[in-house]
């Protein structure tokens, strides 16, 4: 699974905007969305607390990158503005059949679910003493995963497609206040997150 989302999103990275919209015209931004939400999740839509969390990271890590080579780094409006609009992306704008179908699923949204994984990371690192020279946190175990490493380079991933969407200043003219709270959590979640990185000698 993550081997062949990881070589979609590998051959639309660069500037080659032809092969970012071949991509696009086979995969959705509601797609990607939606398969990103659904990773490590039951059929219900609530999460599986059996699953390791660093699998589901590795996972999400795909389709991250999958989505910012794709959309967020595409200069084109279109691809933009799909992020602006696409479905739960910024809240969930489920029908009542979907929320009576996937309860679990009430509520989540791609940038909450962001904001969700930084904090937790966040959260990991405090426990953690200085990483090992050259691998990180490479194969350490804690209480939540098997590979805090997964989840840096995870977390790494998500700050940079972030720092292209929130880059894009053209698409930000009509902003509700759902989007503005939903960025600022984000943009809180991602300076703790920091300090956390530069406290560990991760971050300059």
């Amino acid at each position: 699974h993550f081997s062949s989302i990881n070589l979609l999103a590998l051959s639309a990275s660069g500037k080659n905007a032809a092969t970012k919209s071949r991509v696009m015209q086979q995969v959705s931004m509601d797609f990607i969305t939606s398969s990103f939400l659904w990773v490590g999740r039951k059929p219900d839509g609530s999460r599986d607390t059996e699953v390791d969390i660093d699998g589901v990271h590795a996972v999400r890590l795909a389709w991250m990158k999958l989505m910012m080579n794709v959309y967020l780094s595409n200069l084109d409006y279109a691809s933009g503005k799909q992020v602006l609009e696409g479905r739960r992306i910024w809240t969930d704008d489920s029908s009542e059949l979907d929320q009576e179908l996937f309860p679990g699923m009430i509520g989540v949204c791609l940038m909450e679910e962001l904001r969700h994984d930084l904090a937790l990371l966040s959260e990991r690192l405090r426990q953690q003493d200085r990483p090992r020279p050259e691998v990180g946190f490479r194969d350490v175990e804690d209480n939540i995963g098997w590979d805090v490493q997964c989840h840096v380079d995870y977390s790494l991933v998500i700050i940079k497609a972030l720092s292209k969407l929130f880059g894009r200043l053209d698409l930000y003219t009509n902003v509700t206040d759902e989007q503005a709270m939903r960025a600022g959590n984000l943009r809180a979640a991602v300076f703790t997150l920091f300090r956390q990185l530069k406290h560990l000698r991760l971050a300059s």
